[in-house]
């Protein structure tokens, strides 16, 4: 394992373009690549535009009872364990999930710390930790059958769930219609 938790042999595929869904949870004012796409040289383009694909455009699956980071995560809170998974816009931005890279039960995170990789045929995106705590579950579902995430992203598409440190932290992650001007 590296200092980040994941095999070392992913290292060697870290070499690839990488294509981050954005920047972590709580970051204010730093802007991370958006969802657009490849330039010609298989390259982030350095001032990537806004996605093409936004909520006005689809209908945007968004439950009222999850919160949601700026990088896409949703959370769902039941006392002081909270599952974690990518939003529905995320997941069509991404398209055809095609592995799911889960982190180490036990492990410990902050909010913002990359913590699991969701791979598509069209890209490698991070998912970080919404909130600080320690990894309790993983969903082997996902592992097993990756088009989870695409096909039921707030259900059976959860990634891992964590014992939050403080469950008060998920009040200050956005709520849907939030999320929902976030991503217009």
């Amino acid at each position: 394992m590296n200092s980040r938790g994941m095999p070392k042999w992913r290292e060697k595929q870290r070499s690839l373009p990488i294509f981050c869904l954005a920047m972590a949870c709580g970051n204010a004012g730093m802007n991370g690549p958006s969802l657009s796409g490849w330039n010609d040289d298989n390259k982030l383009p350095l001032n990537s535009q806004p996605s093409t694909i936004n909520s006005q455009s689809l209908p945007m699956n968004t439950p009222s009872d999850l919160r949601y980071c700026s990088s896409h995560e949703w959370v769902r809170l039941e006392g002081d364990l909270a599952t974690v998974g990518i939003s529905d816009h995320a997941q069509e931005e991404l398209t055809d999930v095609v592995f799911v890279e889960l982190p180490a039960v036990g492990r410990s995170v902050d909010a913002g710390d990359p913590t699991a990789v969701v791979e598509s045929v069209k890209a490698a995106s991070d998912i970080y930790a919404p909130v600080g705590g320690e990894v309790v579950e993983v969903n082997p579902e996902v592992e097993a059958d990756p088009s989870l995430v695409n096909t039921d992203p707030y259900g059976k598409g959860w990634i891992f769930k964590l014992r939050v440190k403080n469950p008060a932290d998920v009040s200050n992650l956005m709520d849907a219609s939030a999320y929902q001007a976030h991503l217009s």
